[in-house]
């Protein structure tokens, strides 16, 4: 180690605090920096200045100071502030490391203080605190607590570094500053310290912090915040990957590529650990991010689309957030589609990245929607002829099994056919009374149809017959139950019917060629009730019905079809809810509510019916403002 030192040795070799100061051509404030450590009431410390190479009268400054609790130590050339901090690291003798910088002044109480809470609370590893900015009434609002410091940390530095008081076997243990970090190891050291244990920001004022253009925040600003991004990527993988539950998987570079959405996953975390706050915190994040996402960001991991999109991934299959991830997604898929089908030889592109977010949208675990998984197959097959003949890495994109598993024919075992688009109701809400049927036409599915489509798509397992009508209007419908049964296909009317008009041959049907499943309309437990809005419904028939399907049952022994009660819940049937689960009961089938699109009908009895129901919110509105989703948003209105 090149360095002149003038170097006084300390009682019994020892002190409490080691305070060290890197100088370089300070000479305009070092004289108040050493002035402020050296007026401190608490005096149990050494003070290691390291004059770094200096140029001006900074080392004549320092000299000029005759204090025996200084050693002065002078590199024979600028080396950097945190090289030599690490010289003040070995050189030291003290239980605690005092920072502090040639440009700043210390409160003359803030060795005391800091000591004080740290001798107090064995287990914090390094207290900062907080400051005012020299020239101005500022007082700085840096988090207090270890669990929002962690927090913070996430985005970025959030403890004034020449604040800090380190404990001396700790700072020693991670090896003091690492130096690769030029102009940002302070953050780094910051990271490391909150990882390891606990930090906190003291509520006090013990610092005034000094701006001005020559400090490394300005004068390498660029270059600062290049090392900053390395250093919060690294920390975000590190607390994300050690504070998750186990069940989770961890997250890499491409989670974390765009920095504020690995702050969003981190926050996510932490609301798991600590609470609701933070969670909120990354909500708020997460939709600022998504609100500024636009196609002409960069095409790569690092704080562009692949990073965004990689992050929202891991989101949404950890079920961190809800949603569709074809839907979400559809927009960057467009753009990486036409990044990957368009790609020029000399253009920069990110290889890597867009291997791993295609890897991840080509192998979802399960795909709804047939247009996104035709646009991921052709991305695909696009990406690997561009691989081929323009990478320069030999690396597979994809195993045997993966390009199987992406080629294969992947079509649903469930659709939904209408039955019908009749129906003998008229029903007040109902949008097909008002003759609204759109592309669908009105009529009914006829067999030939139907025998067409599943020899056709000899891979649909499970058929949903109801939504626009009343699938009983079918003349047709007996065919079609039976041939689905004879097919070993799974019939469904979830959606729901009203049962008024169903003959005991089309009855015994349903039992005997196994109908799995059948909810049925009915608001009301009268005549009188039910009639007013299933307007010409018989409400005896519909029960009468229901009996003649559970005698079918028994007579087959079958459990299908499963039946279901479904009750719209409005002001003028709220007084039969109790009747109506008596009923259900009687019948031995399952009754559930469910609310009213019209609010013209919305139910008073709010306390009776929440308990009646089970029902939290009683109108749509009442969901959207407590849950903000919209009720049933993916059901048309009926």
């Amino acid at each position: 180690m090149n360095l002149e030192t003038n170097k006084v040795k300390h009682k019994n070799n020892f002190c409490a605090i080691s305070v060290i100061m890197p100088v370089h051509n300070a000479e305009k404030f070092v004289s108040e920096a050493i002035s402020s450590i050296l007026n401190q009431t608490f005096a149990d410390f050494e003070f290691i200045i390291i004059d770094d190479g200096s140029t001006d009268n900074s080392w004549d400054i320092i000299q000029s100071f005759a204090d025996d609790r200084i050693i002065a130590v002078r590199n024979a050339a600028n080396r950097g502030t945190y090289p030599s901090r690490n010289i003040g690291i070995r050189l030291m003798k003290g239980k605690y490391m005092a920072v502090m910088d040639a440009d700043d002044i210390a409160l003359p109480d803030r060795l005391r203080i800091q000591f004080d809470c740290m001798k107090n609370n064995p287990d914090v590893l390094a207290t900062g605190t907080q400051y005012t900015l020299l020239g101005t009434d500022r007082i700085s609002e840096k988090p207090v607590l270890h669990a929002e410091i962690q927090a913070a940390l996430l985005n970025d530095s959030c403890m004034l570094h020449p604040s800090l008081l380190v404990r001396s076997d700790v700072i020693k243990r991670l090896s003091g500053y690492d130096e690769q970090y030029i102009y940002a190891s302070d953050y780094d050291l910051i990271c490391r310290l909150s990882l390891m244990g606990r930090i906190e920001n003291l509520p006090d004022i013990c610092m005034s912090y000094r701006w001005h253009p020559d400090q490394i925040s300005q004068a390498k600003r660029l270059e600062q915040k290049g090392y900053a991004n390395i250093i919060r990527q690294k920390y975000q993988i590190a607390f994300i990957n050690r504070h998750k539950s186990p069940q989770l998987p961890e997250v890499g570079e491409a989670e974390t590529g765009h920095a504020r959405i690995g702050q969003v996953i981190g926050l996510y975390i932490m609301g798991d650990c600590f609470g609701q706050t933070f969670r909120n915190q990354a909500e708020y994040l997460l939709n600022h991010v998504l609100e500024n996402v636009h196609p002409a960001m960069p095409m790569c991991t690092g704080n562009g689309l692949l990073g965004i999109g990689s992050g929202i991934i891991y989101l949404l299959r950890n079920h961190f957030v809800k949603g569709d991830e074809d839907g979400i997604l559809e927009n960057l898929d467009d753009t990486v589609f036409d990044a990957v089908v368009n790609f020029k030889e000399d253009q920069n592109f990110d290889w890597e990245g867009i291997r791993y977010y295609l890897r991840k949208r080509a192998l979802m675990p399960e795909r709804k929607k047939m247009s996104a998984r035709l646009k991921i197959r052709k991305m695909t097959h696009h990406f690997l002829t561009i691989t081929k003949r323009y990478d320069s890495h030999d690396r597979e994109v994809f195993s045997h099994d993966e390009l199987m598993r992406i080629f294969e024919d992947p079509l649903p075992r469930k659709v939904r056919i209408d039955a019908s688009t009749l129906c003998q109701l008229a029903c007040k809400s109902c949008y097909m009374r008002k003759c609204n049927y759109g592309t669908m036409g009105r009529g009914y599915l006829k067999f030939s149809d139907f025998e067409k489509f599943i020899q056709n798509n000899p891979f649909v397992k499970i058929i949903e017959l109801s939504n626009s009508g009343e699938i009983f209007l079918n003349p047709d419908l007996f065919q079609i139950i039976k041939y689905a049964f004879e097919n070993n296909i799974e019939l469904h009317a979830s959606n729901g019917v009203n049962l008024n008009q169903v003959s005991d041959e089309m009855l015994e049907a349903l039992v005997r060629y196994n109908f799995r499943f059948i909810t049925i309309s009915i608001d009301g437990a009268s005549q009188e009730t039910y009639s007013l809005y299933r307007v010409n419904g018989d409400f005896d028939t519909v029960i009468d019905n229901i009996k003649k399907l559970n005698v079918f049952k028994q007579k087959y022994n079958s459990p299908f079809p499963v039946l279901q009660w479904q009750y719209i819940l409005m002001e003028h049937n709220e007084n039969d809810v109790v009747k109506a689960k008596a009923m259900a009961e009687e019948l031995k089938i399952r009754i559930f509510f469910k609310l009213t699109w019209d609010t013209e009908y919305v139910p008073t009895n709010v306390e009776m019916l929440k308990k009646e129901t089970g029902l939290t919110f009683l109108t749509r509105e009442e969901v959207f403002r407590n849950e903000g989703r919209v009720y049933l948003h993916t059901i048309c209105v009926k």
